[in-house]
């Protein structure tokens, strides 16, 4: 299964803030999948999180319930959440430990921890700021089988073995 993410966060703040609280509904995590058979996409409107702002972004922790993922057909869902020890590992969370930032854009060095298992990834996104806000949007790439033990099939064919997630 070819998946893609769009992560979208809004974090409302003001300047003399140092942590911004992710502005939940205004927030969202986007995927794309792919199978031999079918693509679809889902949505996950239930983020939550922070972002450190030190003479600018210094550390972004981002969580979200994995059931909270809606593709539109609760079949698919449901397929899907039969992997997902949701009782044992609800959240998927990610922690930056390291901002590089080059005009608008940022690049995030983190963990990233997905059926309790924890993985270092990099995660490239632009950063748009107001007055009040600023927006980021981004995009990373997971391969389920570092975090699954088997991946969901459909019609016997296995899903394909990248994810891609947008926020």
């Amino acid at each position: 299964m070819r998946k893609f993410i769009v992560l979208f966060f809004i974090a409302s703040f003001s300047y003399a803030q140092s942590t911004l609280t992710l502005n939940s509904s205004k927030s969202k995590i986007k995927y794309k999948a792919k199978h031999a058979l079918n693509s679809w996409e889902g949505t996950n409107n239930e983020v939550s999180g922070a972002i450190i702002f030190n003479d600018g972004i210094s550390n972004i922790a981002v969580a979200t319930k994995a059931i909270d993922f809606e593709s539109g057909n609760s079949n698919r869902d449901l397929h899907l959440l039969e992997y997902l020890d949701l009782l044992k590992h609800p959240y998927i969370k990610y922690y930056s430990d390291e901002i590089q930032v080059e005009g608008n854009s940022i690049i995030s060095n983190g963990e990233i921890e997905f059926q309790g298992k924890k993985k270092q990834i990099k995660i490239l996104a632009i950063v748009e700021k107001t007055d009040n806000q600023v927006k980021i949007q981004g995009k990373l790439q997971l391969i389920p089988s570092q975090f699954l033990n088997k991946l969901p099939s459909f019609m016997l064919f296995e899903n394909r073995r990248l994810f891609r997630y947008f926020f």
